[in-house]
């Protein structure tokens, strides 16, 4: 009985460590995570559902320029870089357990405003998710738990 004790008292222990590691690894990860959703996703013109960003560029002449600056969105598909400002100052957070992308870029509120009410720009599409999970996330906890469970 007491092996069983210790186990439970054990098993107890490593679930209490490994959300606060898993958010460890975030932190440590953040500047990849953060790249799956500007690079991976934005840079490209997609949202979170892996749709292309509406409205599209309304001005002809400004939709080409900006299609030579970066063709991978597309001619006139919006992938909200000029400077690289909004990019840059992107962070993450965890509220209540979830993920939270942001910018504090000072036109943030626009871009949300005309890009993110239906189409989700802050946040991961299930391809990303799944590399966060598979080769982030997953990995470095499982050797987490390695390392702390003791049979």
């Amino acid at each position: 009985m007491a092996v069983l004790k210790k186990y439970h008292k054990q098993l107890n222990t490593i679930e209490k460590g490994a959300e606060n590691e898993a958010y460890r690894i975030i932190a440590q990860n953040q500047k990849e995570i953060i790249e799956l959703n500007t690079k991976g996703q934005l840079l490209l013109g997609k949202g979170v559902k892996g749709q292309k960003l509406i409205p599209k560029y309304s001005r002809v002449r400004y939709a080409r320029a900006k299609n030579r600056l970066n063709p991978l969105a597309g001619i006139g598909t919006p992938d909200l870089k000029l400077t690289g400002k909004f990019y840059d100052e992107f962070f993450l957070s965890a509220k209540n357990r979830q993920l939270e992308f942001s910018s504090s870029a000072e036109y943030t509120k626009y871009l949300v405003k005309k890009y993110g009410v239906s189409q989700d720009i802050f946040g991961l599409t299930k391809e990303n998710s799944n590399i966060l999970n598979d080769e982030i996330l997953l990995p470095k906890l499982a050797e987490w738990l390695l390392k702390n469970i003791k049979i």
